[in-house]
């Protein structure tokens, strides 16, 4: 081979990884040219990721029942279409070859064990599915104000969500009542007061269940007394804590996420939901809650828990978006567990 065929073909070689790349370039600006815009409501589920930067976090409302209109093992995509043009979607759930004939549509993760949230899938793509958790990255100075709209239920919050027709979506544009988010802080500046999301901290002491040990954790449930029976939510299910009079244990009731006013709200998954809550480390009230203690401690909480039962409670700290708790102290019979330890060790000597 010449010297000149040489050189031809290093050029060639060169040249081959650069016109693929542009090949995939011009096709992915083909396919997002062809995308629909829709205009979609979020509501609010943990509106702060301090590990991954400041983002707002939240999920799509898609004002759908959860029902499935897929077998096991089929493939199941989110479909929507739009009605008289307009870019508010309706929203039901197929298999992806029915969802072929919708304007748009979105594939949703199946019955596998990333879809179920073990442990061993964590590093997934926490955004693959339209019905998981979502992220908006927002300025460091805006989080504060951004995170109080969005867990005020009189506020209406929706973003510009691209579809292309090969399922890509592409988060843009994000509007507090119709408005551009940034022109709506502009336009109430009273938003940049401190006031806007300390006011929104409060303390409840809430009554545990199933207290056990498990090496150096205490694991429990809050015992949410009645309001567990959430058969009546049609919608989204929140967990809706207020303030009752004369004392800091919530009031506690079962409300359509973003329907009532509430102090606290916590999401729950439907139990039509698949749930992937251990991919995220979120919180879900209804699930087993850890309690870290020393090693003296240890001993002195296994000791209790092998007597008869008595009523526990522990301090709990919420910040009025969703988010988890802060666990504070543990009580038994209205009083700090230790002392209550200390008071009954004195009573039982001779």
């Amino acid at each position: 081979m010449t010297q000149q065929k040489r050189l031809t073909l290093a050029v060639i070689l060169l040249l081959l990884p650069l016109l693929a790349l542009g090949c995939i370039v011009a096709k992915n600006e083909a396919d997002l040219a062809r995308a629909k815009t829709w205009r979609v409501k979020i509501t609010g589920y943990d509106p702060r990721d301090l590990l991954s930067g400041h983002y707002l976090n939240f999920r799509f409302d898609w004002q759908h029942q959860q029902h499935r209109a897929c077998a096991v093992g089929e493939d199941c995509c989110l479909c929507l279409n739009a009605k008289d043009g307009s870019n508010i979607p309706t929203t039901s759930i197929k298999t992806c070859k029915a969802a072929a004939a919708c304007v748009s549509s979105l594939p949703m993760l199946g019955d596998d064990p990333c879809g179920r949230g073990e442990f061993r899938c964590i590093k997934r793509d926490i955004t693959s599915d339209p019905e998981d958790q979502q992220r908006y990255y927002i300025p460091e100075e805006s989080a504060p104000q951004l995170n109080a709209l969005l867990a005020d239920s009189a506020m209406n919050l929706t973003v510009d969500l691209k579809v292309t027709p090969s399922g890509r979506r592409l988060l843009t544009a994000l509007y507090v009542n119709d408005i551009e988010w940034r022109d709506y802080l502009r336009q109430h500046p009273e938003l940049n007061q401190p006031q806007a999301t300390g006011s929104r901290e409060h303390a409840w002491r809430i009554k545990i269940a199933q207290p056990t040990l498990y090496g150096s954790h205490l694991i429990f449930r809050l015992n949410w007394g009645e309001a567990t029976k959430s058969d009546t939510c049609t919608e989204s299910c929140a967990l809706c804590l207020n303030e009752q009079f004369g004392t800091n244990e919530p009031a506690i009731s079962y409300v359509s996420n973003g329907r009532s006013p509430c102090l606290e709200r916590f999401l729950l998954t439907s139990k039509n939901q698949t749930t992937r809550r251990l991919a995220y480390g979120d919180f879900s009230p209804n699930d087993p809650q850890l309690f870290a203690l020393s090693t003296i401690d240890t001993e002195t909480m296994a000791l209790l828990l092998a007597a008869p039962p008595k009523e526990w409670a522990i301090d709990v700290k919420t910040e009025g978006w969703g988010g988890a708790p802060e666990f504070g102290d543990i009580y038994i019979d209205n009083i700090e567990w230790r002392e209550w330890a200390r008071q009954h060790q004195a009573k039982s000597q001779p």
